[in-house]
């Protein structure tokens, strides 16, 4: 059954000002520095992610992070991630409700295993991708077995508005050529910042583009089922992040949107001419741009022909590499290489394209064991029976994962704490109305 509250504008602008400050402030300056071409230290980033952070409460700082997640790969992450994981571990104390010992457990063991791998194999310990690793791991497990009672639908918009406002910039970016993006010899949006060198911009790759743009898709669409959203909201986030998400020209992004619209249509039997009417607006938008650009249309149609379909883009090709590695050696198959030099310990030039055979390949089978066990439990804690659509979100990302990495980079994880807020926020619905 769906919640009878829905989302108030004016009273989600009223009653957040710091946080939406925030946002506009952190958008500013990414339209500045990667679209403008102003020149902007890193260190402003620094001190304005943390000077917020410190002075907000719990449910705003879990916003200020799910807001600024999807746009780490242009921020000076390292930075951020321990100060906010000392925070929220704080605040949570404050509030009475760390009770998640068996969650830094779980990190603790991955974390030893990952050092031991590092000496084991005599690499160079890079401390700040240890460090991001570290926190982003600890992030992700507080959250998912945390329960504390909170809005978890605004920390859900706010990643929603993370991603819009990602896939808008680096839109922005590649709209000074617009051909760049799907003419022959150019790449998909993505592909190349055309930045220089050092230069610290929103680049991210294609795929990343096709993950968060479909992660951000699910989301809104559990949103408004849930009437967490209001239909101009949604449709906002909808039209950015469909039409961002369409130039990764992404295989595995049209075949999640896929998942995602038929989710909404098998489970919303009371409000489908929402649904109907989307639809029609995509199938009408879709083909009159494709016939206002027919080389971005055949672009299209050669990723889903061709020699490449056959191996996914190779995906096949690394599955099969990465499986001889693991079977090369007993060691390789159960105990793993560590996550973070996972593809110099196994030498293979490319990263495996598919998140279980990387925790698998990172940690061996005791460790993908653990993991998986770990992740059941956290659906088990979050799961509200027969809602099915809260779960959605996790079942499009999951499926998105199995295409790209989730460990390293671990900026794969970070979808996956908005999934478990859905998740949250529909069994806390369902519970406060048998204790009223």
């Amino acid at each position: 059954m769906m919640s009878n509250r829905s989302f108030n504008l004016k009273s989600f602008f009223k009653g957040n000002i710091l946080l939406i400050a925030y946002a506009f402030t952190m958008t500013a300056l990414l339209y500045f520095r990667d679209v403008e071409g102003v020149s902007l230290s890193k260190n402003i980033f620094v001190v304005l992610v943390l000077s917020v952070s410190v002075f907000a409460n719990y449910e705003t700082l879990v916003s200020i992070i799910c807001f600024t997640l999807p746009l780490m790969c242009g921020l000076p992450g390292n930075f951020f991630l321990p100060v906010w994981m000392l925070l929220v571990l704080y605040k949570l104390h404050q509030r009475k409700m760390l009770k998640e010992a068996h969650a830094i457990t779980f990190v603790i063991i991955l974390l030893f295993s990952e050092v031991m791998h590092i000496l084991a194999d005599s690499f160079d310990l890079d401390i700040m991708q240890f460090v991001g690793y570290s926190c982003s791991l600890l992030l992700v497990s507080v959250f998912a077995m945390n329960n504390t009672r909170m809005e978890y639908h605004l920390p859900v918009i706010m990643f929603c508005v993370g991603c819009c406002v990602l896939l808008a910039i680096v839109y922005l970016m590649y709209s000074s050529n617009p051909m760049l993006m799907y003419v022959d010899g150019g790449v998909r949006m993505g592909g190349d910042s055309n930045k220089e060198d050092g230069v610290m911009s929103l680049a991210t790759n294609a795929n990343n583009i096709g993950y968060l743009s479909s992660a951000s898709i699910a989301c809104a669409f559990a949103l408004f089922y849930y009437k967490k959203l209001s239909i101009a909201p949604f449709l906002l986030i909808f039209i950015i992040s469909f039409y961002c998400g369409m130039f990764s020209v992404s295989r595995t992004w049209v075949l999640t949107i896929a998942i995602i619209l038929f989710s909404y249509f098998m489970m919303n039997k009371q409000d489908r001419i929402y649904g109907y009417t989307m639809l029609t607006l995509m199938v009408v938008g879709g083909i009159y741009y494709f016939l206002k650009n027919p080389d971005f249309l055949n672009m299209f149609l050669d990723r889903f022909s061709g020699d490449e379909i056959e191996t996914g883009g190779q995906r096949t090709t690394l599955f099969a590499e990465y499986n001889k590695f693991l079977g090369e050696h007993v060691g390789n198959m159960f105990l793993g290489t560590g996550a973070l030099m996972y593809k110099e310990v196994a030498r293979i030039g490319h990263a495996t394209h598919n998140g279980l055979q990387q925790i698998w390949v990172s940690y061996g089978i005791f460790g993908f064991i653990f993991i998986v066990f770990a992740y059941i439990k956290a659906l088990k804690i979050n799961y509200c029976p027969k809602q099915y659509m809260s779960v959605m979100p996790m079942i499009a990302i999951f499926f998105f994962l199995q295409t790209i990495q989730i460990l390293n980079p671990y900026n794969g994880m970070y979808p996956l704490i908005a999934a478990f807020f859905v998740m949250k926020m529909v069994k806390q619905d369902e519970v406060s109305k048998f204790t009223r």
